[in-house]
Order: C-alpha cells, then sequence, then structure tokens
C-alpha cells in the first residue's frame, strides 16, 4: 500500500557494443536483445552486496527472506528466522556465485517495527542499459493496524477500518514509512555518497480490486475460519498484474488485502479518508483518481468493478451474481484453505 524505492548509481564501465554482423548471426539461433549501449558494474559484486546490507542493517532491517543468484536460491528462510542477515550473507559467500557472470543478485527483505510491515526488494544488475543504475531497493508497506481480527466479521471489520481512517490512518502509515525510507536512503548514502543515492516516493498506492479479485472475496473466511497471511519464502509463480507484482505480494500473500483496499477506496471516494495524498488504481496499474490535499476524486469514478456489486454482512460478503466465479489465488493453491487439502476453500 505504501510505495518507495531507493536508487543506488554505483560505478560502471561501458561495454563494448556488438557488431551488426554478430547480431545478424546470433540472431539465427536467438534473440540477440536490443541494440543498445550497455554498461558493466565496476568493483567486487560481493563487496557492494555486503556495503549496501549492512547499511540497510543499521536501520534494524535485518531479517533476509531469500537470496537468488542468477536463477539460484542460495539462502531461503523457511523458518522465518529473525536477524539472519550474517547467516544469509554467509551462504552468498560460500556459494561462489557472485563472480564476473553473475547476472544479478535478489535479496529480499523483511522488517517490522512501529506497526508497518516492511517487505524490501535489493536488485543489483551485472550489466544495464547506459545511463541506469545497476542497484535498486523497492519497498513495501502495510500497516497491522488494518488487519482483520479474528472476532470480526465483514462489516465490524469494515466498522473499524472506517474509524481508522477517519482520525488519520492512513497518513500514520505514510510518517512510519517515510522514515524508514530516510534512515534507508540516509545510510545507503553514508556508504556510497551522497551524490550516488536517490529517493522515489513514498507514495500511498491503493488498488481498486477488479473482477478477479472481487470474485475471489467469496472464498473469505471470517471469525474461527479467518487465515492468516501465506509466508512464500520460494514463490514459483511470480505472474501477476502489474499492481500486484511487487515483494509483499509475492512473499506475503494476505487473501484479505483486496478487502481491505475495497473499504479504502470507497472511504477515498467518499472523502472519509483524510490524506496528505493517495493515488488508486487498478489491477493493471493504471491511476484512477488521486485523493487528500486539494485534489477532489472526479465524479463519478469509473472503478474495475461497481461499489454495489459488493455487500458486507455480519459474516460473509455477498457479491454480485454477474461477478464471474474464481478459484483460489495460485499462493493458497495447495494450502490447508484449499478443497481437496484438508479445508473447504472458504478457509
Amino acid at each position: 500500500m505504501l510505495h518507495a524505492r531507493i536508487i543506488i548509481d554505483l560505478p560502471r564501465e561501458p561495454l563494448p557494443r556488438t557488431s551488426r554482423i554478430k547480431r545478424l548471426l546470433l540472431s539465427l539461433v536467438t534473440d540477440p536483445g536490443p541494440d543498445e549501449a550497455r554498461e558493466r558494474l565496476l568493483g567486487n559484486a560481493l563487496e557492494l552486496l555486503g556495503a549496501t546490507l549492512q547499511a540497510l542493517a543499521t536501520t534494524g532491517v535485518r531479517d533476509v527472506i531469500a537470496i537468488v543468484v542468477g536463477k539460484h536460491a542460495v539462502y531461503t528462510d523457511t523458518e522465518q528466522r529473525l536477524d539472519d542477515l550474517d547467516d544469509a550473507f554467509a551462504r552468498v559467500v560460500e556459494s561462489g556465485r557472485l563472480e564476473p557472470g553473475f547476472g544479478t543478485v535478489r535479496v529480499v527483505l523483511s522488517h517490522v517495527a512501529d506497526g508497518l510491515h516492511t517487505v524490501a526488494e535489493l536488485t543489483i544488475d551485472e550489466e544495464v542499459a547506459q545511463g541506469t543504475a545497476p542497484a535498486s531497493i523497492e519497498l513495501v508497506s502495510r500497516t497491522a493496524e488494518l488487519r482483520i481480527t479474528a472476532d470480526e466479521g465483514p462489516s465490524q471489520y469494515r466498522t473499524r477500518v472506517d474509524a481508522l481512517l477517519a482520525e488519520g490512518g492512513l497518513e500514520r502509515m505514510r510518517e512510519r514509512g517515510s522514515a524508514l525510507t530516510r534512515a534507508a536512503s540516509t545510510a545507503l548514502a553514508a556508504a556510497f555518497g551522497p551524490t550516488s543515492v536517490r529517493v522515489e516516493g513514498p507514495q500511498l498506492r491503493i488498488v481498486a480490486p477488479g473482477p478477479v479479485q472481487v470474485a475471489r472475496l467469496r472464498h473469505l473466511g471470517f471469525r474461527q475460519r479467518l487465515r492468516p497471511p501465506t509466508h512464500r519464502p520460494n514463490p514459483t509463480h511470480r505472474g501477476r498484474s502489474p499492481a500486484y507484482d511487487h515483494a509483499h505480494v509475492h512473499y506475503y500473500f494476505d487473501p484479505y488485502h483486496d478487502l481491505l483496499s475495497w473499504i479504502v477506496v470507497e472511504a477515498l471516494l467518499d472523502g472519509r479518508a483524510p490524506v496528505e495524498q493517495a493515488t488508486v488504481v487498478d489491477p493493471d496499474g493504471k491511476p484512477l483518481f488521486t485523493a487528500g490535499g486539494a485534489s477532489a476524486p472526479p465524479k463519478p469514478v469509473a472503478l474495475p468493478i461497481a461499489r454495489d456489486a459488493v455487500r458486507l454482512e455480519d459474516s460473509a460478503i455477498v457479491i454480485d451474481e454477474a461477478v464471474p466465479a474464481m478459484g483460489l489465488d495460485v499462493a493458497e493453491i495447495g494450502s490447508p484453505h484449499a478443497p481437496g487439502y484438508g479445508g473447504d476453500g472458504y478457509g
């Protein structure tokens, strides 16, 4: 819901361009890729990765979910261990995979503080297009106070969320996320130089659920059937609509988050959620409207699904029959909540 990006402009050198004849010959057997000027990362990749992780560690970000070098999973935390950064980095060193030709290294970390759960994805590319920074960190945060609890049905949940939104819940989340982003960027600037680090965001971005997401609300269980987010340290499926294609969804799938998004979007439309600025997008990432400050959402706003298609009752969510049925999200297939695996598909 809260998105930020830290870009680290590490030193690099130009690569020679591939000749036209060589590109022609390559095209006979494979895709030679775009004909563009490219640059290669300078310095020891292992040292650069270590310096980046140690900078993040000074801000308290020390819980590693996974480290992937190229296509090889070097470290996977299947036990949700805390403070495992040193052990995870030691695995990278032992693997010997951060040698020239490594391609890309991706590190996913989790951080919980001040009621905010942030998932950070660090990416370092060995080769990039000319003028492109080779390293970046995507941070996506969600707040614990807006998560559904085991003693709430749909309508009770909405009442509580509406009250939290009315008293500035979104703005609190933005302020806490901004503090973490500032701390991380300051630590990285100390490690690599202030001109090497720049920040995009943080931005409050809420996805207005589309037909697929709304249809899956039918599978949600409540109270004794409530189920927690699914921890997925090695997600096998990462192909999602653009607005959902980030580490928080891939590694900590929460089946109730679209319900929360539905409630928040309605509150923003009605002017019941004060915030400095929030952008609502559709599942493809297309902006629908901006709320907050001097901005007022256009009337009417064309949402992916009409507001009257969803009704929140005490113990169930009623979805209009015109919304086609959908199975469970791929993140929950084979879980205890899926039909045939000890569950009934509804939690």
